[in-house]
């Protein structure tokens, strides 16, 4: 019985590590834009592509690398915004940490290096991106939001070169995803202020204060809503057009309980509605027309 609750206790501290929900919600995102949005493939022909899959591993595996060198770098910023988790992942060595961080790394280039040498010198580009985020970059103003939003995106953008396909309507919905990954960062700013301060963050609140946050946020949402606007004139399929004719009094109570509740526990239900609302434009890219 002991050994069996090892095994599982060992289990979660990698899934914390690792930060499974992320992964998983990356493999979605990366196989629904090959299936519904990217490729005039059929289902069948695109689960014959066996390079699909080695981008979407390789992905995974640079991801889960670079979750381990962020907690390299965040562990006094984590020990003051998320202390249940930090402690859980504490409990794997420094060494092991680098034995994976090495390891993983190296098995999505050699994955990438499967696919292209365009491919490998793209995730080799990956890697070192979020190294140098995680390094540096991460405590740099406004920098950090928008190459935290570009580490989300990259992934996705794999699948778009791999399919040479990128027209208007993908365009907008890319824009779409990105400003509203922006806003989920900066809420997140707002929650974690504690944290930024013990490591000399250069964050938005520190440098401006939560009102001019607050103001960013809104001009974004007001962004959000006419790009909004505009892909449902653009698109024909009803269930699309319903998930973001649903955006726009999302996005207005959002704005209007980002000013009138100023708890963190506001913006931390926020900043998960947000990660849902998300989750969802993943599971509706099925309607999106290609």
């Amino acid at each position: 019985m002991s050994s069996s609750n090892n095994i599982f206790t060992v289990i979660v501290r990698y899934l914390f590590l690792f930060r499974i929900h992320n992964i998983l919600f990356i493999v979605i995102a990366q196989f629904f834009s090959a299936l519904f949005v990217f490729s005039t493939l059929s289902f069948l022909e695109i689960l014959n592509d066996r390079n699909i899959f080695l981008l979407i591993f390789s992905s995974v595996f640079i991801i889960m690398a670079g979750y381990i060198i962020n907690d390299f770098f965040d562990k006094k910023k984590d020990f003051i915004n998320y202390p249940l988790r930090l402690l859980i992942e504490n409990k794997i060595s420094s060494s092991t940490k680098l034995y994976l961080y090495i390891l993983l790394n190296s098995i999505g280039l050699i994955l990438s290096s499967l696919v292209s040498f365009r491919a490998f010198l793209f995730f080799a580009f990956y890697l070192a991106l979020i190294a140098l985020y995680s390094i540096r970059l991460s405590k740099v103003l406004l920098v950090r939001n928008l190459i935290s939003v570009f580490l989300y995106v990259i992934p996705i953008f794999a699948i778009a070169l791999y399919y040479k396909n990128f027209n208007y309507s993908i365009f907008l919905n890319a824009f779409l995803l990105t400003i509203i990954l922006l806003v989920k960062s900066l809420i997140k700013d707002l929650i974690n202020t504690l944290g930024d301060i013990s490591v000399n963050v250069e964050s938005v609140p520190l440098i401006y204060g939560e009102t001019k946050t607050k103001i960013v946020i809104t001009v974004l949402t007001i962004v959000i809503i006419f790009t909004d606007i505009i892909l449902i004139n653009e698109i024909e399929s009803y269930y699309r057009i319903l998930y973001l004719q649903f955006l726009i009094p999302f996005f207005i109570i959002l704005i209007v309980t980002l000013w009138f509740f100023k708890n963190k526990l506001a913006f931390f239900i926020l900043n998960n509605l947000i990660k849902f609302i998300i989750v969802m434009g993943i599971l509706f890219l099925i309607f999106i027309e290609k």
